[in-house]
């Protein structure tokens, strides 16, 4: 029977134990993506883009008069320890001016217990500014290293020549107690390898 040097399977059993803790993360961000205790859902209002104040959620998105649609899916929880349960509504809308024919830009509407509602729009600004959005393709919770916690979304989006798949990554800011894009993260991690699924995201953002 063949032994293997003791460094050998010291760097084998290493590596075995990274691939383990990273197919845990994605596990354990899927489920705090879906899970939430009852009492939370007792207590925490289900966004219905019906009930909302249209004429500021329009505002908050500077998005054309009755463009807003709820993208799918309609709405989803998950849990931030330490800040909050948090339920999320995807929507698209037209933008009131772009440079892009028929644009569409894709946001969330946040609303949680303990804080206030937030509308944040994270495709059609900045860095993808010339792109418009087709739909939401995947979201779920990720993780650094450090075990912090971030928010991964994958989109479909288009140019005037293409179709393609795109990750965002948002990120808690305890300042100023909003869900911000963390292009700073983006540019360390995935900038020069692209992330097309949450898989790819969180290894990514685990390296």
């Amino acid at each position: 029977m063949t032994t293997l040097p003791s460094t050998k399977l010291v760097s084998w059993a290493e590596d075995f134990l990274k691939k383990t803790l990273l197919i845990a993360a994605v596990i354990a961000s899927t489920i705090s993506c879906q899970g939430v205790s009852a009492e939370s859902t007792a207590t925490i209002k289900l966004t219905d883009l019906n009930k909302l104040d249209i004429k500021k959620t329009v505002a908050s998105f500077a998005a054309k008069a009755d463009t807003l649609i709820k993208d799918s899916p309609s709405t989803f929880m998950f849990t931030a320890p330490s800040i909050d349960t948090f339920e999320v509504m995807p929507v698209r809308f037209e933008p009131e001016q772009s440079f892009l024919f028929n644009a569409y830009r894709c946001g969330l509407i946040f609303s949680s217990l303990k804080h206030p509602k937030q509308m944040l729009t994270t495709i059609g600004i900045d860095e993808t500014e010339a792109l418009s959005c087709n739909n939401i393709v995947s979201l779920g919770t990720i993780s650094t290293v450090d075990n912090k916690m971030h928010l991964g979304i994958i989109y479909e989006n288009r140019s005037p020549n293409t179709t393609f798949q795109d990750a965002i990554i948002l990120s808690w800011s305890k300042e100023n107690k909003r869900w911000y894009i963390n292009q700073s993260l983006m540019d360390e991690k995935i900038a020069d390898k692209g992330s097309d699924n949450l898989w790819a995201l969180q290894k990514a953002l685990r390296q």
